[in-house]
């Protein structure tokens, strides 16, 4: 279940949340059982007509965690399921996109 937190934040209950950071960033956060969190920050341009933002979901963009994680690989499943994660938030927040791989 998803909760907005602000115009371009969402938290869902499953232990993740998606929000943009500045004009072409969008951070993935997914909080770890026991603590601590590790995140992800996309590319997520901003796009002027019926669609607001192109999201680099690809293996080229979303393939480590960002720092302190980065020597950690994001698997092919892991990016299938941020990418997922991800769509499901913007969905919820109104937010038109397009993803490029």
């Amino acid at each position: 279940m998803f909760k907005k937190k602000g115009g371009s934040h969402a938290v869902n209950t499953d232990g993740f949340e998606v929000k943009f950071y500045g004009r072409d960033e969008l951070i993935y956060v997914e909080h770890l059982l026991g603590g601590g969190h590790r995140q992800v920050t996309i590319y997520a341009g901003l796009l002027v007509g019926r669609v607001n933002r192109s999201i680099e979901a690809g293996s080229r963009w979303l393939n480590h965690w960002n720092p302190p994680n980065h020597q950690v690989a994001i698997t092919e499943n892991e990016r299938k399921q941020i990418v997922k994660n991800i769509t499901d938030a913007l969905d919820f927040l109104g937010i038109s996109y397009e993803l490029s791989q």
